[in-house]
């Protein structure tokens, strides 16, 4: 498989998991700051990798 290609799925498998992190800490009573930060930190390590794969 091919470099950029790897790079463009891993970066939206962590963007889908930070969402589904953040979708499930939603609909749970034990909602935790360390799930919020989790799934954003997911999320903000997808968009990064996107962002870096553009240039």
């Amino acid at each position: 498989m091919d470099k950029n290609k790897l790079t463009i799925y891993a970066s939206y498998v962590a963007i889908t998991c930070g969402l589904l992190i953040l979708t499930l800490s939603l609909f749970f009573p034990e909602v935790t700051t360390f799930k919020i930060l989790m799934g954003l930190l997911f999320i903000a390590v997808g968009m990064i990798g996107l962002r870096w794969f553009r240039r």
